[in-house]
């Protein structure tokens, strides 16, 4: 998580993290990430949002959008 620590901006890099860590079966870190990358994001929200997920998809995407909406963000 470092490069992403060194970018206090950089929730999308967070996003893709806590992809890397769900995949990889380590669901407590996943959760904590994607807290993270969302509590970034309310204050430095990304740009193009459904642009650059793109290539996320189906449970992934899911996981990541319901955490967004239920923090206010996306809708």
């Amino acid at each position: 998580m470092a490069q992403a620590e060194n970018d206090a901006t950089d929730a999308l890099s967070l996003y893709f993290l806590a992809l890397a860590q769900r995949e990889a079966g380590h669901v407590a870190a996943a959760t904590a990430t994607l807290s993270a990358a969302i509590e970034r994001e309310q204050s430095y929200p990304v740009d193009a949002w459904g642009t650059r997920m793109q290539r996320v998809q189906g449970s992934s995407r899911l996981w990541i959008e319901q955490s967004r909406n239920l923090a206010g963000i996306g809708r």
